[in-house]
Formats: structure tokens, C-alpha cells, sequence
């Protein structure tokens, strides 16, 4: 069988003719490629590594390559071989005169009702491919789009009775030195006159976001007090002071289970801002994590937000629409966190079909091919440099009959910049998993959009692309034409932006 990344040497009367074995497959990312080819001294090396051996080469028929999973068995790929077997990306097999390494496959609308759009794309390879198609172990699970978050839940019950680990109440820089903010009276009362001297005797000034835990020794059900700061006491706290507050005293709780949170909530966007910081507080990206992960502490997984505007009418919607804002926002840091081996243009267009589908969005992906025929030439030679290939994803929300704004988003999804030829310093290139941030950003944010049902038509572009150095990569003064037909004079590929 070939394996991954493999370079085997394959005679002509060596291939077969029966069909072909799978070799396995990443469901849900796709997967792909051989026959069983009896080589009698197969070589295998490292997945990855350059050896620079070349791959002896005969041209394959459609009997020996199979691209496609089961279930689309009998359909035909847009290299027009018949599915029916199983590729496996970055595996090599001989094809018209040079080695042929998979480097992508595309199964698109695989939870959709309507058919499969399909393609298996291949480069011409001398040497030992260097593409690592183990990375693709942890490509974008559907996991991704379902991170993990605090359960929110909001109470009118009193902060010194509550059944919970630990109660946030405020504090303020006020004319006398530290003070309690609104929202702890129940705190205070039941610890007593002792409370703002312990407080003061830890070091607590009522600064910004700065945390202070005491433990209440039984006073109140819950055996520890947080106190955070607010800043300076005023009539009506901002909503971005108490978001930064919320998540503040919630990151400083890690490892406890369940939080009380009792800060000044004086309307609907005081409660929500509470909520999205407190959430916000109790994210982690710890997927990757293996020595490092021993004895890491949890992040909260329940809040419960204290105030008397509990049962008032809207606190349940104000409360959803925070979660819903939150969950988009751990969706960019989910994107952004992740390696740029497992987040490449296609994988991270695919994530957006399908975030945007389950959304309700309407969504169209652009693969190399339809980009080459509709002339978008700036993102092809941004791209042209690397084995992953560009990609254009379209997402679109319609807010019905009551829209009365249309607004228009574009988001920079270069998923790794290492500058081009003009290649960065080693320093400059560590963050640049980050190059798709601006992708990220409005990916989520439509698929918030569509969950809030805004009555707005929006319209997302989100061109992705990987800006990597290599033989085929543009060079300063090469000139590249623009969908638009405008041409652009490249004099520095690290301006890809």
C-alpha cells in the first residue's frame, strides 16, 4: 500500500488492475488516495521530511486512482477518475511522466441534501514530498465550533445564602479610600463590619479588575468572597468596566466549580455585559496541551448572576444574546489558537461552511479552480507559493422583509505568513497563526448575526490564503491582475495584506 508522504518506485506491469484497497480516511476533512501496488522493496520515510530521492514515474490510469469515500461511490471527481476507493492526502503515485502528490481534497456540502461538489487536487513532485499529512490527525473537528462554556443562569437569591463556591462582589476607590459597590450589601451584611479592614489589610484598593479572595470563615454558604475592582465609584458603571471586572474575578477563580457573580447590574446592558465577562472569564484553549496540562486549573463551568432585575421582563433575552456573543467570540480564539498545520486555507473554508450552515447563513466556497476561472489573481499569487491553495468564502444573512441596512464585511484569513520571499525574521513569525484573525473575526461574527436574527442584510468576504516561500512563490516585481483587472506591481510579498 503507499502510506503517506511515500515515495515508492512503481513499474508499469506493477500496478493493478483489480480495485483498490482504502488506506483510511479523516472523515469530515476528507481523506484520500491508492491502490495496493505489490512494490517489492517499498521505502518508507519519515512523513514530513525532505529526502530528496527522486520518484520514478509511470502514468495512472482511472483504474488506479480512486478518489472519494463510500458513500459517494460512483460518482466523478474533477480529475476524472471514478470514486469508489479511498486517497489519503500527501500520498505520491506515479502520473504522466512525474510523481503526483495529493495535497488537497475537497468534499463539500457533506451534511447538505444536495450533491457533492468535489475535487481532488495534485502537484508534480521530483523529490520527496514534504507535506505532512499527520498533521491533518487533528484537522478542524467539529468540536471546534462547539467550545466549551460556563453555564449562565440568573438568580434573585442573596449573595450570602446562595449554593455556590464563591460570591464576586465589587469594590471601589471611593473620597474615603476603598468602598463596597452596589450588588454586596448581602455580602457585607452577613460578614459584617470586619469585611472592607480584611479587604484593606490584603491590599485591596479597588483598582480596575484588580482581585482579592477572602475566605468567609461560615459567614456566608459560600466559603470564599472575591472582591474585584471597579475603578472609581460613580453613579452608573460603563458595561466594558464591568465585563473586564467579570471576566477578571472569573479567570482568578479557575479551578473552582460554580461562581457567584454580584456585581452593580443596574439595567439590561449592565446584566448582559456582566454575563459576556464572566463567560469570557471561563474560556480555555487547552486541546494541544500534554506535560503542561498537569495540574492546570479548570475554568469555571457554572455561573449564576445575582440581581434583583432577575425577573424582569427581557433579562432571559439579554442573557441569550450574550451567549450567543460569547460563543462567537470563543469561536475567533478557538480559530486563532489553533496550529497553523491543522488550519489551512481549504480546512479553514470548510470550518466556515460549516459554522455557517449550521448558522443558517448561505454559503459559497471558492476553491483554486473557480478563483483561476474568475480571474482573482491577487489571492492566487498570494497564495501560489505554497501546497495548501487559496480559498473565497462568501456569507451571506438576509434580515427579511424589516432590513433596512445592508453592511459589508472582509476578513484576512492568511492562516500562516512567513512574509513570502520576503521572508520575516524568526521573531516576527512566531504570532503569524494569528494572519487570520481578521478571517475569524467575521466568520463568527456572522454566524452571531445570523443566531440574533438581526433585521440587516450582511454580506462577508473572506479571501484565505497561505503566504509561503517556494519555487512557484511570486517574487518582487512580478505583476499580478486583479479580479477587477487592474494590474499591481509586487515589491514586497510581506504586503500580501
Amino acid at each position: 500500500p503507499l502510506h503517506p508522504a511515500e515515495v515508492v518506485d512503481v513499474q508499469p506491469d506493477q500496478l493493478p488492475a483489480a480495485a483498490g484497497c482504502p488506506v483510511g480516511q479523516h472523515p469530515g476533512v476528507a481523506a484520500v488516495l491508492a491502490r495496493d501496488c505489490p512494490d517489492p522493496s517499498p521505502r518508507r520515510e519519515r512523513p514530513g521530511v525532505e529526502q530528496g530521492r527522486e520518484a520514478r514515474a509511470t502514468p495512472l490510469t482511472e483504474r488506479h486512482i480512486a478518489a472519494g469515500q463510500a458513500d459517494h461511490a460512483g460518482q466523478r471527481s474533477s480529475t476524472g477518475v471514478d470514486a469508489g476507493g479511498s486517497l489519503e492526502l500527501g500520498d505520491v503515485a506515479p502520473a504522466g511522466g512525474l510523481g503526483a502528490q495529493i495535497i488537497d481534497l475537497g468534499f463539500e456540502d457533506l451534511v447538505r441534501d444536495d450533491p457533492a461538489r468535489r475535487h481532488v487536487e495534485m502537484q508534480q513532485v521530483h523529490l520527496q514530498p514534504v507535506l505532512d499529512p499527520t498533521a491533518h490527525a487533528h484537522a478542524l473537528e467539529s468540536r471546534l465550533y462547539c467550545p466549551a462554556m460556563a453555564s449562565l443562569t440568573v438568580s434573585s437569591a442573596s449573595g450570602s445564602t446562595v449554593k455556590v463556591d464563591a460570591v464576586v462582589i465589587g469594590v471601589v476607590t471611593g473620597p474615603k479610600g476603598l468602598s463596597l459597590a452596589p450588588g454586596s450589601e448581602a455580602v457585607a451584611a452577613a460578614v459584617g463590619k470586619g469585611l472592607l479592614p480584611a479587604l484593606r489589610g490584603l491590599g485591596a484598593t479597588g483598582a480596575a479588575e484588580e482581585v482579592t479572595r477572602l475566605a468567609t470563615l461560615g459567614a456566608t454558604t459560600a466559603p470564599v468572597v472575591v472582591a474585584v475592582g471597579l475603578g472609581t465609584a460613580v453613579p452608573a458603571y460603563d458595561g466594558e468596566v464591568l465585563r473586564r471586572a467579570a471576566g477578571a474575578a472569573v479567570r482568578a477563580l479557575a479551578g473552582t466549580a460554580k461562581v457567584a457573580i454580584a456585581l452593580p447590574a443596574a439595567d439590561l446592558a449592565a446584566l448582559r455585559a456582566i454575563a459576556e465577562g464572566g463567560l469570557l472569564g471561563a474560556y480555555a484553549f487547552d486541546r494541544y496541551r500534554t506535560v503542561s496540562a498537569e495540574g492546570r486549573l479548570a475554568p469555571v463551568r457554572e455561573l449564576v448572576l445575582l440581581t434583583p432585575s432577575a425577573k424582569i421582563a427581557g433579562a432571559r433575552a439579554a442573557l441569550r444574546r450574550a451567549e450567543i456573543v460569547v460563543t462567537a467570540v470563543h469561536l475567533v480564539r478557538d480559530l486563532v489558537n489553533t496550529p497553523p498545520s491543522d488550519l489551512h486555507p481549504a480546512e479553514l473554508a470548510a470550518f466556515a461552511r460549516q459554522a455557517g450552515t449550521e448558522a443558517g447563513l448561505t454559503v459559497e466556497v471558492l476553491d483554486e479552480k473557480a478563483l483561476t476561472k474568475g480571474g482573482y489573481g491577487g489571492i492566487l499569487g498570494v497564495g501560489q507559493g505554497s501546497v495548501h491553495r487559496p480559498r473565497l468564502v462568501h456569507l451571506s444573512h438576509r434580515g427579511g422583509k424589516g432590513a433596512t441596512r445592508t453592511v459589508a464585511l472582509v476578513g484576512k484569513g492568511i492562516t500562516f505568513d512567513s512574509g513570502g520571499l520576503s521572508l520575516k525574521p524568526a521573531a516576527s513569525m512566531e504570532e503569524m497563526k494569528m494572519d487570520m484573525g481578521g478571517a475569524a473575526a467575521v466568520i463568527a461574527t456572522m454566524t452571531a448575526v445570523a443566531r440574533l436574527g438581526l433585521a440587516i442584510d450582511v454580506d462577508a468576504w473572506v479571501p484565505m490564503a497561505e503566504n509561503m516561500p517556494s519555487g512557484a512563490a511570486i517574487r518582487p516585481s512580478d505583476v499580478l491582475t486583479m479580479r477587477s483587472g487592474t494590474r499591481v506591481e509586487v515589491t514586497n510579498t510581506d504586503a500580501e495584506g
